[in-house]
């Protein structure tokens, strides 16, 4: 709580506001360690990155889609 209410003083805002914040970034990490360690896994097995290679690969094509048209 000390910390919380430093923080908050420090940064202007409420204890609330602080507690928010602090819940966005641990989500946020939490989030990309996860997405990091189902990447891990994925390469692990080859059959799942030959799939994600292949539609990775399909919408790799989508990206220049519509370009000559969009003078």
């Amino acid at each position: 709580i000390a910390l919380i209410n430093e923080q908050a003083k420090r940064s202007g805002c409420s204890a609330s506001d602080v507690i928010h914040q602090m819940c966005e970034t641990l989500q946020k990490q939490v989030y990309l360690q996860e997405l990091g360690e189902s990447f891990d896994l994925m390469r692990t097995n080859a059959e799942q990155l030959a799939d994600f290679q292949a539609e990775q690969e399909i919408w790799d094509c989508t990206l220049t889609d519509g370009l000559d048209n969009a003078s």
